[in-house]
């Protein structure tokens, strides 16, 4: 599996539940990965013709996830 970058908005009582915990096994969310991805997928289509892009979407979002992946690897050399 790969690398997500934990919760990319974490709260911080959902962060320190333990088991047991009422907020224990809550969602915590889209994660850091997703976040990025959806971003970058932004960035792609933004001056994209929408027909290119609903014949391309497969590409667009596998490069989309390549660049979330090659943003948390660089975060992660800190």
């Amino acid at each position: 599996m790969k690398e997500d970058g934990g919760p990319a908005f974490p709260v911080k009582e959902y962060m320190d539940a333990k088991p047991g915990d009422i907020t224990w096994g809550m969602h915590h969310g889209m994660t850091l990965r997703q976040w990025y991805a959806g971003t970058a997928l932004m960035a792609l289509i933004r001056d994209q013709d929408p027909l290119r892009v609903q014949n391309g979407k497969e590409l667009y979002t596998t490069v989309a996830f390549e660049l979330a992946d090659a943003m948390i690897a660089e975060g992660s050399k800190e």
